[in-house]
């Protein structure tokens, strides 16, 4: 990995304090009105599944998302070419915040491998801030578009709604691709990044500080597409990035409880697209 030591000064990036506040709180008024979404009494409660399977199979977003189980929420939206169709959090507009989750399937608790595509770039020099893939165990669509409407822009990807970002205290795990370096100061970036490099991570229970392991990836704002694949193996959690495994990290007590998947991302005063497809769940079932 480059010597951090190498990496600009961050107290040469610009003050966050003085760009526009655009990064922080979240806009809950640009979210979608939830008597449009799936009826809550339909959804499987989260406490209550089976550990057996629930396949979800492979999911390649070349359709429309508003016949199918994903629910797009804030500036998120699906975005096509030809046949071809993929999952945008944010697009190139300054303070975007977008989510995109599935409402009806539940990934099921016990090991699980998840691989999916992510594409960002092309915006601002520098980039930012970042997008994530999230499954969130709560019990109803009701409680999963409460934290969603909560969550931080900026630093939070779009998730950030435990530890400093929020008063969330239930249990989450998250793939995040970060790339802008977050500096705590207590006003506009609440955690401190673990380097000052674009970098994949691994946090838990929607706190972006709560990090369990990660890579740095310089190179991963060409705007090109990269596929990356999380095992979790009982406490074991391993992350590759186009087939080179980066993160290999033993968390003792580590449970993943399944739930809710999709995804979120973010800008701020910095911009990039910030795009997902290809999604597929390779084993959500309990050994």
């Amino acid at each position: 990995m480059p010597d951090v030591t190498t990496e600009p000064d961050v107290t040469a990036e610009p003050d966050v304090t003085t760009e526009p506040d655009v990064t922080t709180e979240p806009d809950v008024t640009t979210e979608p009105d939830v008597t449009t979404e799936p009826d809550v009494t339909t959804e499987p409660d989260v406490a209550s599944e089976d550990a057996g399977c629930i396949p979800l199979g492979n999911t390649t977003f070349d359709f429309d998302l508003e016949s199918d189980s994903w629910q797009t929420y804030g500036d998120a939206y699906w975005e096509t070419q030809g046949d071809n169709g993929w999952l945008e959090m944010t697009g190139l507009a300054q303070g975007q915040k977008g989510a995109i989750f599935n409402v009806v399937d539940i990934v099921s608790p016990g090991d699980v491998a998840i691989s999916f595509k992510v594409r960002t770039g092309g915006g601002s020099s520098p980039g930012a801030d970042g997008f994530a893939m999230s499954v969130f165990e709560v019990e109803s669509v009701e409680e999963l578009e409460s934290i969603i409407a909560a969550s931080y822009s900026g630093g939070g990807l779009g998730y950030g709604v435990g530890g400093n970002y929020g008063s969330f205290t239930g249990n989450a795990f998250h793939v995040e691709i970060d790339t802008w370096h977050n500096v705590y100061n207590g006003n506009s970036e609440h955690h401190t990044d673990p380097t000052s490099q674009s970098h994949i991570e691994i946090t838990l229970n929607g706190d972006p500080g709560n990090s369990i392991g990660w890579a740095a990836v310089p190179d991963i704002e060409d705007y090109q597409w990269h596929t990356i694949t999380v095992e979790v193996t009982g406490a074991q959690v391993s992350v590759t990035l186009d087939g080179s495994e980066i993160i290999n990290q033993l968390v003792p007590g580590l449970q993943f409880r399944g739930g809710f998947i999709g995804f979120s991302g973010s800008t701020g005063y910095y911009t990039n697209h910030h795009e997902i497809d290809d999604l597929e769940i390779l084993d959500d079932c309990s050994p």
